[in-house]
C-alpha cells in the first residue's frame, strides 16, 4: 500500500509528496515555511488558507511576503 500522495502547491504549482495522514497540506515545503508557518502564528488554519488563496486570486503573493518582512522588522528585539 502506498503511503504517499502527490499534491500540487497552490503557489508555485509544483508537485510534492506527503504522507496520507498529512493530506490537509496545500503548499510545498518551501512555501509552507515562507507563508503558512508565519500565518499560523496569528491565524487559524482556515484563515491562513483564505489569506493565501486571496493573495493567489489577486496575483499578489508579494503582498504576503512584504507583510511578513514588515512584521519581523517591527518586532522588538529582546536582549538577554
Amino acid at each position: 500500500m502506498k503511503n504517499l500522495i502527490t499534491k500540487q502547491c497552490l503557489i508555485c504549482k509544483n508537485e510534492f509528496s506527503i504522507s496520507r495522514d498529512q493530506a490537509w497540506k496545500f503548499l510545498c515545503p518551501t512555501h509552507t515555511q515562507e507563508f503558512y508557518i508565519p500565518l499560523r502564528r496569528n491565524h487559524s488554519f482556515q484563515s491562513a488558507l483564505q489569506l493565501i488563496e486571496l493573495a493567489i486570486l489577486l496575483d499578489d503573493i508579494e503582498m504576503l511576503r512584504d507583510n511578513f518582512k514588515k512584521k519581523l522588522a517591527e518586532k522588538p528585539k529582546v536582549s538577554v
